[in-house]
């Protein structure tokens, strides 16, 4: 089990960043799943939600899986943009 709330330096930091890309998309998810458990428990921590960034928690679940974790707290879904109609639409018949 991992200490989430180890203190780590940017080297370290920056290690599991590299390590973590260096993964296939296979391996990133075999990753998530097998920590998903563990970084949900470090949301909630009072380390995360002050905003330390120098901890392991931070940075295998913030930094390195922030794609998984926004993309299911969407709901698996990406975020549809509003188009927005400015009522000065030219008509391609126009041209």
């Amino acid at each position: 089990m991992r200490n989430f709330n180890r203190k780590i330096d940017e080297k370290e930091r920056e290690h599991f960043k590299s390590w973590y890309r260096a993964r296939s998309s296979d391996e990133r998810k075999t990753e998530y799943d097998a920590n998903e458990a563990e970084c949900k428990k470090f949301f909630e921590t009072d380390s995360y939600k002050n905003g330390e960034t120098d901890t392991e928690g931070y940075a295998l679940c913030s930094a390195a899986f922030w794609f998984f974790y926004y993309k299911r707290k969407k709901g698996g879904r990406d975020e549809e943009k509003e188009i927005e109609n400015s009522g000065h639409d030219i008509s391609g018949e126009t041209y």
